[in-house]
């Protein structure tokens, strides 16, 4: 079952890290669950680009704030952070639509000391 999170309702209060050896699982509490990794619809306008799908310029204003939002809680939160958001840009693995994007934030992973945010498509 996926759950998507309305993006209106998303508050970085409710993400918990739970740290592993060579990762950090991202869970976020919704009343009465814990979800692993944050769910949500990317809304539009966005870009996918031709030829690499997985990279997606997010245009939308509200949804831009948003990433930077939970994109900050990370830093604040993880050493050696490295941003999943830059130029408005986002990579989402295994995306294959132009039209409908769904996105799972679901885990840090650490690599050569660098730690990288995994955002898949759903």
């Amino acid at each position: 079952m996926e759950i998507i999170i309305k993006n209106d309702i998303i508050d970085t209060d409710n993400i918990t890290l739970k740290h592993g050896k060579n990762n950090v699982k991202l869970l976020y509490y919704l009343k009465p669950i814990y979800m692993i990794g944050i769910c949500l619809k990317l809304q539009p306008p966005f870009k996918c680009f031709p030829n690499n799908l997985e990279k997606i310029e997010v245009q939308n204003k509200q949804q831009i704030d948003l990433l930077h939002k939970i994109n900050s809680y990370f830093s604040s939160k993880i050493s050696n952070y490295v941003p999943f958001i830059k130029h408005n840009t986002i990579f989402v693995k295994n995306n294959s639509s132009k039209d409908s994007v769904f996105i799972n934030i679901n885990n840090i992973k650490t690599i050569q000391g660098k730690n990288f945010v995994n955002i898949f498509s759903l």
